[in-house]
C-alpha cells in the first residue's frame, strides 16, 4: 500500500520545470565575467557544430544545436546575419570583420588554434613537422586577448591529451606539454572519436579520460568542452551508432563537460561535410539528444550535491554519477566507464523512509529503502538518469 501511495504522489508531481532560482550557484554564473560571452542563463547549454556553412544553420538549429564553432570557407559579415537570423550563437577566429562586430552578441567566444598539440604537416615546403610549441599558443591567446577582452577564447586539442604514447604528437613533445598547453584557453576543450576514429565502443571511456585530463592539469575551475562523433572517419564499419553518440553525450556531462561540439564531417567512402544532416536516422538521434539536454540544462548547470556513493558487481563496469539538485528534486545521472552488463548499487545519505526513484525516459521507477538503498541493471553503455521528488 505504501508504494502504491507514494507512486502516485511521485507521477502528481514529476513535471519538470527549466525556470528555476537556485541562489546564483548555476555553472552559468561563470560566462557572467566577459560582457559578450556564452549567455550566464542556467537553461543554456552550449550544443555545437564544427565547422559548417552558415546557410546550414536553420536545419542545425532545428536539430536542437544551439552554437556554430568555426565556419567554412572564413566568414564574412553576410553569414553572421544568417546565423542571428537562425537564432544561432558563433564561437570562430578572430578577422578583420569579425573584430568590426565585437559588439554583436552572436559571437560568444573566440577561436585558437586548432589542435596545436598535432604534428603539424609539411605542405610544400610550409610546416614544422612537429606540434606547436606552448609559448607559441599562449601568444596567440595573448594577441587575442588583446584584441577583445570581452569574450572567452575556447581552445582545442586533439587524441594527445588521452593516449598516452600518441604516434601523432610528433617530436620533443611531452604529456605534460599540456599543463602549459591550457594556459592558452579559458575554454578547454578536445576531440577524440572511440567508435569512428579509434574502430571501438570499447574506448567511449576514453571521453572521461580527457576530461578528468583537463582538470588534472589546470585545476577544478577550468571550463571544459568535448567533441561528439556521428560520421564514418577512417572506416564505413566502424560508423557509431545513435546508441553510442548518446551515451558519449551523457558520460561528457557526467564527468563535468560543460559544452559539446558534433564532429559531422564524413570521409569514407565519399567526404561529406554535412553528413550529419544527411543521415535521417543520426539525424532523429541527435535531435531527440539535444532536446533531452536542453530539457535538463537547468539541472545540468547546477552544483554537485554529494551524499551518493555507487559500487557495481566484481568484475563489471564501474558506474560514473553526478548527482544534482534543482527546485528541491534530487536527479542522478548515470552511465558505465566500460562496455559490460552491471548490476549497480546506489546509496544516498539522508533518507529515513521508504520513496521512490524515477527512471526518466523509460516509464519506470525504482523502490529507495529507508536506508537510501536502491538497485538497478545497466545494459552495455546504457544511461539512466533518475529524479527522485522532494
Amino acid at each position: 500500500m505504501l508504494r502504491r501511495i507514494l507512486l502516485t504522489v511521485f507521477l502528481l508531481g514529476a513535471g519538470f520545470c527549466p525556470a528555476a532560482d537556485n541562489n546564483g550557484e548555476y555553472f552559468t554564473e561563470v560566462y557572467k565575467q566577459w560582457k559578450n560571452g556564452p549567455p550566464a542563463d542556467p537553461g543554456f547549454f552550449p550544443i555545437g557544430v564544427w565547422l559548417q556553412e552558415a546557410g546550414d544553420a536553420a536545419a542545425y538549429k532545428a536539430a536542437g544545436i544551439n552554437t556554430y564553432v568555426a565556419v567554412r570557407d572564413g566568414f564574412k559579415s553576410k553569414e553572421i546575419d544568417k546565423l542571428k537570423e537562425a537564432g544561432m550563437y558563433l564561437i570562430c577566429a578572430q578577422n578583420e570583420t569579425l573584430l568590426s562586430r565585437k559588439e554583436d552578441k552572436t559571437i560568444i567566444a573566440w577561436l585558437g588554434k586548432n589542435e596545436p598539440d598535432n604534428m603539424q604537416p609539411v605542405i610544400y615546403g610550409r610546416g614544422s613537422g612537429t606540434c606547436l610549441k606552448p609559448v607559441v599558443l599562449i601568444s596567440v591567446y595573448k594577441e587575442i586577448k588583446r584584441n577583445d577582452t570581452s569574450r572567452p577564447v575556447l581552445a582545442n586539442f586533439g587524441e594527445g591529451l588521452v593516449i598516452d604514447n600518441y604516434e601523432g604528437r610528433g617530436p620533443g613533445a611531452a604529456l605534460s606539454d599540456y599543463k602549459d598547453y591550457f594556459k592558452a584557453g579559458d575554454i578547454i576543450s578536445f576531440n577524440v572519436y572511440p567508435v569512428a576514429g579509434r574502430g571501438s565502443d570499447n574506448l567511449i571511456w576514453y571521453l572521461g579520460k580527457g576530461l578528468d585530463r583537463i582538470t588534472e592539469f589546470a585545476g577544478a575551475d577550468k571550463i571544459k568542452w568535448n567533441f561528439i562523433e556521428t560520421t564514418v572517419i577512417k572506416n564505413p564499419a566502424s560508423k557509431p551508432k545513435p546508441a553510442n553518440v548518446r551515451t558519449e553525450a551523457w558520460l561528457s556531462i557526467i564527468y563535468g563537460s560543460k559544452g559539446l561540439v558534433y564532429y559531422t564531417h564524413k570521409f569514407k567512402p565519399d567526404y561529406d561535410s554535412r553528413a550529419l544532416l544527411n543521415d535521417k536516422e543520426m539525424l532523429t538521434a541527435v535531435t531527440k539528444l539535444n532536446a533531452e539536454i536542453k530539457e535538463m540544462a537547468p539541472v545540468i548547470n547546477s552544483p554537485e550535491a554529494g551524499g551518493l556513493t555507487v559500487s557495481s558487481g566484481r568484475n563489471e563496469p564501474f558506474i560514473k554519477t553526478s548527482i544534482k539538485k534543482f527546485k528541491g528534486d534530487t536527479y542522478i545521472f548515470a552511465v558505465p566507464t566500460r562496455s559490460g552488463k552491471t548490476a549497480a548499487k546506489f546509496e544516498l545519505t539522508g533518507i529515513s523512509r521508504e520513496t521512490i526513484a524515477e527512471v526518466l525516459g523509460e516509464a519506470r521507477s525504482v523502490i529507495i529503502s529507508d536506508k537510501g538503498i536502491f538497485k538497478d541493471i545497466f545494459e552495455p553503455w546504457q544511461v539512466h538518469v533518475y529524479k527522485i521528488a522532494k
